[in-house]
């Protein structure tokens, strides 16, 4: 089955991840995590992965932008909890209200 934007490239690896989540910061898009365990054209929903903030600033009680590494860890995270589901990244753009970005970043064979 293929995928999206890298389906015929080698599975990327945890740092090539990271880069693509960093590519997608430095833009100013809002990265996403979805997973699912059987995508096909008859589920057409993936489930969304809660990212949790990474910290709250005491001082503005705000939660503090999300770096390139605290998301790579949180692909990672839904990994380990659906290790039979398909991970995909997804950059959104609100400016134009479009997805700019996104990628299946594993896949059940890979952490299975």
């Amino acid at each position: 089955m293929r995928f999206e934007t890298f389906a015929y490239l080698p599975p990327l690896s945890p740092p090539q991840i990271e880069a693509q989540i960093l590519h997608a910061l430095q833009r100013g898009w809002h990265v996403t995590l979805e997973f699912a365990e059987s995508p096909s054209s008859a589920e057409m929903f993936w489930k969304q992965w809660g990212i949790p903030p990474a910290r709250i600033n005491s001082a503005t009680n705000q939660p503090e932008p999300l770096t390139a590494g605290y998301l790579a860890a949180q692909v990672e995270a839904c990994v380990r909890r659906h290790p039979y589901a398909f991970v995909r990244v997804n950059a959104f753009n609100a400016l134009n209200q479009l997805t700019e970005l996104s990628f299946i970043a594993r896949t059940p064979q890979e952490g299975a």
